[in-house]
């Protein structure tokens, strides 16, 4: 087991110690450092308020102090200017009431790390280790849940979940994050309290969720919420299609699990993770039943759209990010076709859109489960040869228009307004079916016709 702390907050460590202060690594570090994990930020905890910590190192060239939640018990060090990493540094202490549902009251500062680690959430993040010696504090069993693999809430878990709502979603992401199961009690509390995450600001589901979507298992995660259930207070559009039989010889699955499928197959990447997961949200309302009895879902990829739109609207995603996955969405059954086809999308979309447009008809073909894997790698690579050899014959800089709306004008002795526009677009629409024609003379010889 590798106990050395990061650079930064040894350093910290080590200046405290010279002080005569004992401080611990605390949370998520010690968690993956005992699971043999690559762990991230390391938090340093100790008995010194916010003002005595400050007060020490404000006077130490080298480090720069932010009081990022003093009242909370919470200054951030920055060593050596690197200010991408500082080291939160938190007091002892003991929540108050959580009256908010989110954050305490009131906290009281402690002279005892049991107390800091009584707040915590699940037993595996209620670990300690002392800085100077390397022992572990583990005063809740969280190094026999690590062997055991069980998340499970420190005391009672209604009243941690009563506190916070959004530490439901964290057991979910944590047991998925982690490969994990849930304690019993855990797993029970989570369902009994499922309402009060209707409670829970937007932005703070927001994070969850694409913390949750980008772990390994984010399908294993999705059904969880769905089992336990949470998901209609997270994403009520997808209840819809939970067991909704698609009654067609290219799906062997009901839309929700084909969704999960979907999910699971796609690299973990946020924008691709979210047009995965609402991808197909349209499909029940768009549902028919052709007189062979075979179900269709004729243009469900613009239902979507639209509740994809208003999914991503409603959780406050950033509008780039919301733009992409619509479009991703929008277009996730189209169909590639000949060269123009080809041009066309490319044009519209971009070349790295239509490559995500690939990976995701890749894993739409797996979640099928009718799909034999040699079968969907064969047809992909054929995909992607098609792409780079239509990118290497018209190079996308090719086919933009290389006269203007002032050409278009000028010829046809017009003002500027809609039927520029309309002239431009057709002749774009003639250039993408054939590239020759994007010269200065062919393009004001159609003109003048």
């Amino acid at each position: 087991m590798n106990l050395q702390l990061p650079e930064g907050a040894r350093y910290i460590a080590a200046i405290l110690t010279a002080r005569g202060v004992t401080s611990y690594a605390v949370g998520g570090w010690v968690r993956d450092i005992c699971l043999g994990r690559v762990p991230h930020d390391c938090d340093l905890a100790c008995a010194l308020t916010p003002d005595e910590i400050s007060a020490i190192f404000a006077d130490i060239a080298d480090c720069t102090v932010v009081p990022t939640g003093a009242r909370f018990g919470t200054v951030t060090i920055f060593v050596r200017g690197d200010f991408e990493n500082g080291v939160e540094v938190t007091t002892f202490r003991a929540d108050g009431n959580y009256l908010d549902g989110r954050r305490p009251d009131s906290v009281s500062f402690s002279s005892s790390i049991a107390d800091d680690l009584a707040r915590r959430d699940f037993t595996v993040n209620a670990l300690a280790l002392e800085t100077t010696t390397g022992e572990i504090i583990d005063a809740y069993g969280g190094q026999h849940d690590l062997t055991a693999k069980v998340i499970r809430c420190v005391g009672d878990p209604t009243v941690r979940f009563r506190e916070d709502a959004l530490r439901m979603l964290r057991a979910v992401r944590f047991a998925a994050t982690l490969e994990f199961s849930i304690n019993e009690d855990t797993l029970q509390a989570i369902a009994d309290n499922a309402p009060l995450l209707a409670n829970v600001s937007c932005e703070r589901v927001r994070d969850e969720l694409s913390k949750m979507l980008c772990n390994a298992r984010p399908a294993y995660a999705l059904e969880l919420l769905q089992q336990l259930g949470t998901l209609s207070y997270l994403l009520p559009e997808l209840l819809p299609t939970i067991g909704f039989e698609q009654h067609n010889p290219y799906h062997a699955n009901d839309v929700w699990r084909h969704t999960l499928a979907v999910l699971q197959n796609v690299p973990a990447d946020l924008p691709l993770r979210l047009t995965a997961l609402l991808h197909d949200m349209g499909k029940p309302a768009c549902y028919t039943v052709g007189d062979d009895g075979i179900g269709h879902f004729y243009r469900h990829e613009a239902t979507s759209a639209r509740l994809a739109e208003s999914v991503l609207l409603r959780l406050r995603f950033p509008a780039a990010l919301r733009q992409e996955v619509v479009e991703l969405v929008t277009n996730h059954g189209v169909n590639f076709g000949g060269d123009a086809a080809w041009r066309r999308l490319l044009n519209k979309l971009g070349r790295p859109m239509v490559e995500q447009l690939i990976t995701l008809r890749q894993a739409d073909m797996l979640g099928s489960g009718t799909r034999m894997l040699a079968e969907c790698a064969a047809e992909i690579a054929d995909l992607r040869a098609k792409l780079i050899k239509v990118c290497t014959a018209t190079p996308l800089n090719t086919l933009k228009l290389v006269i203007t709306g002032e050409d278009v004008m000028k010829t046809l002795d017009i003002p500027a307004g809609k039927r520029v526009g309309q002239v431009l677009a057709a002749l774009q629409e003639m250039v993408l079916d054939d590239p020759c024609l994007n010269t200065r003379e062919d393009l004001l010889r159609l003109l003048a016709k």
